[in-house]
């Protein structure tokens, strides 16, 4: 069976952009999701099954990068299902692809943990670690770790999603860096130590304590 996925915002079966879709994919059937929404997507992974195609204009309503692209091929490929991109003029069913995406395939399952590459990472991992996050329950650094993946990745992830519009700022508090440069002359903290607990680094820390320098010089 051949299934279409497109951007184009949800559409119902009697719009005729669905009708129109189905005509230019020719599938028999089409999800769709608006920019940023995964919902369908991932509604169809879970409707395909072991010999139906997934079809769509561009690999970009798939992934946001070659490598996810490739990821979901072959996690799609061991399952039996194939994915056709019309305008790069991909078709995971032919030999050609079935030999590649097979090759592909040895780095995941046979370089040892630790040594290998980047984890499969799909949406809907980076999704629920997400949740884990802002519940408190783990740190994007922690997430990163479990996925292989950099911080830019995780949050670019987001956008795509609509969590986020951006990532977050880092959260400081310079504020306190009178009340821990006390501690820290008096012995009672290490520099380290307070940097930690107002989140910025030594090398702020020390620009901080200068600028209180020529505040103190200026005063006198």
């Amino acid at each position: 069976m051949y299934l279409g996925y497109v951007k184009a915002g949800r559409l119902d079966e009697t719009d005729q952009l669905y009708k129109s879709k189905l005509e230019t994919l020719k599938v028999q059937k089409v999800f769709s999701d608006s920019k940023y929404d995964t919902t369908a997507l991932k509604e169809l992974l879970r409707y395909v099954r072991q010999g139906d195609s997934i079809v769509v204009e561009s690999i970009l309503d798939l992934s946001i990068s070659a490598g996810e692209f490739i990821e979901l091929a072959i996690k799609l490929f061991r399952q039996g299902v194939f994915v056709v991109c019309i305008n790069q003029q991909i078709d995971t069913s032919l030999a050609t692809w079935g030999s590649i995406l097979g090759v592909l395939s040895v780095f995941e399952n046979d370089t040892p943990q630790g040594t290998r590459g980047r984890p499969t990472r799909m949406i809907e991992d980076i999704e629920e670690y997400y949740k884990q996050v802002k519940y408190g329950k783990v740190t994007v650094d922690e997430v990163c770790e479990k996925l292989g993946i950099g911080k830019s990745t995780f949050y670019r992830n987001l956008r795509r999603m609509g969590d986020i519009k951006a990532k977050p700022r880092k959260v400081t508090h310079i504020e306190k860096f009178a009340e821990y440069e006390e501690l820290v002359k008096a012995g009672k903290i290490s520099v380290a130590e307070s940097c930690r607990q107002m989140n910025i680094a030594v090398s702020t820390y020390y620009e901080l304590r200068k600028r209180d320098n020529r505040k103190s010089g200026a005063a006198e």
